[in-house]
């Protein structure tokens, strides 16, 4: 009976493409029937998300594919005498990599974000966050390249010897990719060695400071204080100072450097200055605020008080409340903040 139907098939090449073309495409509207109707609804009985939405992410791909073999047989039936017919058939296996890779990367990603970063929650340490996140980036990256060579073989360019050049000319390509390597390997060091992590503020040795926004494979952005964006190669973030305020923990001091006149009570002066920290919810009590008389400059006594903040976001509130109280208790107790005088002295040349 199968003899006689392919006979049939094969005594007219219309009926037979028709017939590869009808029955794929009824094909790939029962797996897409099976994808919500019977995978989805099961998936919805589980107490996780995941495999919904691995399920909602391949029924399109696969439904996708499964048309694209009946078009290709189709075209093979049709076309099975001319030239051109092998190159159409590459075009459409090169489609059907396309869309698995694509919706395999699309399940990494969905496995990554349910699974990986949850567990990486879990834990106190932010480092399985950031490995995880550069593991994600480098599976893109592996994954688009193992297309394009499954993609160049199907149109029979040949891998191989295009591997063993890249060997042989790895010198170079290792001299032309070394400021690269050299920031890739330099974020994985930021992020073993826990040196920054997203979220912490920091200052670099060049003078720029800001929030960490982002560590990628080549670069670590960084969010400055006019919401713009500093991109830093990790190569040069490794190789520099960099001062994380965030480390050893969030306490932070601040020093507010003030002046008074020449007479002064220095002990009142300090007792003003350090009763401008009381009632400051933020500011520490171990350890104490304390002053300091610094130094006696050219036209003032200089003095600087110490406090320390629980927390490096209350740092500019606490420091703007302390400073306007000093000056308004400092004009209170009529000691005098002298500013930097000159004085001049005419010589008469008559006399």
């Amino acid at each position: 009976m199968i003899i006689i139907f392919n006979n049939f098939l094969k005594i007219n090449p219309y009926i037979e493409a028709g017939f590869y073309l009808i029955v794929f495409f009824i094909l790939s509207k029962i797996v897409l029937y099976l994808f919500e109707k019977v995978f989805l609804q099961l998936a919805k009985k589980t107490a996780t998300n995941v495999d919904d939405e691995i399920v909602l992410a391949l029924r399109t791909p696969l439904s996708i594919i499964i048309f694209i073999i009946g078009v290709k047989l189709f075209f093979i039936a049709l076309l099975s005498s001319f030239w051109w017919e092998k190159y159409l058939g590459y075009a459409l296996d090169s489609v059907m990599i396309f869309y698995a890779i694509s919706a395999a990367l699309k399940v990494v990603d969905i496995i990554i974000e349910g699974w990986a970063k949850k567990w990486a929650q879990k834990s106190e340490s932010t480092l399985d966050d950031q490995i995880i996140r550069l593991a994600h980036q480098f599976l893109i990256v592996i994954g688009w390249i193992v297309g394009f060579l499954m993609i160049l073989s199907v149109w029979e360019i040949e891998v191989g010897p295009m591997l063993a050049g890249l060997g042989i000319g790895g010198l170079a390509i290792a001299f032309a990719l070394q400021p690269t390597l050299a920031n890739i390997f330099g974020g994985i060091s930021l992020i073993l060695d826990k040196t920054i992590k997203v979220g912490d503020i920091v200052k670099l040795e060049s003078g720029e400071s800001g929030v960490i926004h982002d560590i990628g494979i080549r670069s670590t952005r960084i969010k400055t204080w006019t919401r713009e964006i500093l991109v830093v190669p990790n190569s040069k973030l490794v190789d520099s100072k960099v001062f994380n305020f965030n480390q050893p923990d969030r306490m932070v001091r601040v020093d507010i450097d003030f002046g008074v006149a020449y007479g002064s009570n220095i002990e009142k002066v300090k007792k003003l200055a350090l009763d401008c920290a009381k009632g400051e919810k933020h500011i520490m009590k171990d350890p104490k605020p304390f002053v300091l008389f610094t130094s006696m400059g050219d036209s003032a006594l200089l003095f600087s008080l110490k406090i320390y903040i629980d927390d490096l976001d209350n740092k500019w509130d606490t420091h703007q409340s302390v400073i306007t109280k000093l000056y308004d208790k400092l004009n209170k107790a009529k000691i005098s903040i002298p500013f930097p005088q000159r004085e001049l002295w005419v010589h008469n040349l008559k006399k």
